[in-house]
């Protein structure tokens, strides 16, 4: 299968210091892939740096490729960034409240995107916004149209955005924690959203977040990234039942699951993701590691198939829980 986005090679800095390692994944037409990690790991600089919205100090190094429908975007004039941005690719953000502007009515901001992009009337637009705000499940859009941000919840204020980044159609959505600040009864509405409203659009969707039961929910793919770089990529299902990495396994350790003993503490991987200014010279991980060697410190690993459609970053992938010095093959791209 083609695929819709391409990534290769990305490498990504802020004031001179590369935050981005050699980022490679693709993403298939009306497909989801989970972008996972924790704080720090660099899952908003991929999504950031895909869609040319780095800050003035950031800057995607040569050598990296970003392709949309064949597209290269990496290099791509602001001007030419801009076509392409809410018309064939969109985002939405973790806290919609800081995205919309205070001062302009919901459906202000959505026939604002649509004018811009398909080129329609004020009047039309005013119209396609109720109609987008209607699809996305908000009641009476008619009369939310006139409201302003802070007269709408968190949840209704998320599908705001839902409905501005999906109003031109585009090929490929970008949901950036969009569930994190919201209470789970929302967490799953927008969930379910998100995924008709792809099965309706055919569009495909970058999730990026750090909960591993969201992507089980949404995720047909996931990769896993941590300090920079991709450490596990497979397919969802088989991530969650069967963790290969040990920083995989401890993020999904971390989950709380029903019937579970309340007194008993949740696991935790100790320690904190490193600084792109301390990265070590061996795995990233292995300070963390309970598993890490002498030879893990001294020489990076790379992300290769240990098993068909299942690649790691590790030298001893966990197998039951157990390390194994599986002899391991390069991926040929």
């Amino acid at each position: 299968m083609t695929s819709l986005l391409s990534v290769r090679d990305l490498r990504t800095a802020f004031n001179g210091q590369t935050v981005l390692d050699g980022v490679d994944f693709d993403l298939h037409p009306g497909k989801t892939l989970g972008l996972v990690g924790e704080s720090g790991s660099g899952k908003s600089v991929t999504a950031l740096s895909v869609m040319g919205l780095l800050d003035r100090n950031g800057k995607v190094l040569p050598g990296s490729s970003i392709k949309l429908e064949g597209q290269e975007l990496a290099g791509l004039s602001e001007r030419g960034l801009r076509e392409v941005r809410g018309k064939r690719m969109a985002m939405i953000f973790q806290e919609p409240m800081s995205s919309l502007n205070p001062v302009y009515t919901v459906g202000d901001q959505v026939a604002e995107t649509v004018r811009k992009h398909l080129g329609l009337s004020r009047r039309a637009s005013r119209e396609r916004a109720v109609e987008l705000l209607r699809m996305v499940g908000i009641s009476a859009p008619e009369r939310r149209v006139t409201e302003y941000p802070h007269q709408l919840s968190g949840g209704m204020r998320q599908r705001v955005m839902i409905a501005i980044a999906i109003s031109a159609d585009p090929a490929l959505l970008i949901a950036d924690e969009p569930t994190t600040a919201l209470d789970v009864t929302i967490q799953g509405q927008i969930l379910a959203l998100l995924k008709e409203l792809q099965e309706r659009l055919n569009m495909a969707i970058l999730m990026i977040t750090h909960d591993l039961g969201v992507v089980s929910q949404i995720a047909d793919d996931v990769a896993v990234m941590y300090a920079g770089q991709i450490i596990e990529r497979t397919e969802a299902q088989r991530l969650v039942g069967n963790p290969a990495h040990p920083y995989s396994r401890g993020l999904l350790a971390s989950v709380p699951r029903l019937g579970m003993d309340r007194n008993v503490p949740l696991p935790s991987i100790p320690g904190s993701v490193p600084s792109p200014a301390d990265w070590p010279a061996g795995c990233r991980f292995a300070d963390r590691c309970e598993f890490a060697t002498p030879q893990c410190r001294e020489k990076p690993p790379l992300l290769i198939e240990r098993w068909p459609g299942h690649e790691v970053a590790c030298d001893h992938p966990l197998v039951d829980g157990v390390p194994t010095p599986e002899p391991a093959r390069e991926v040929v791209s």
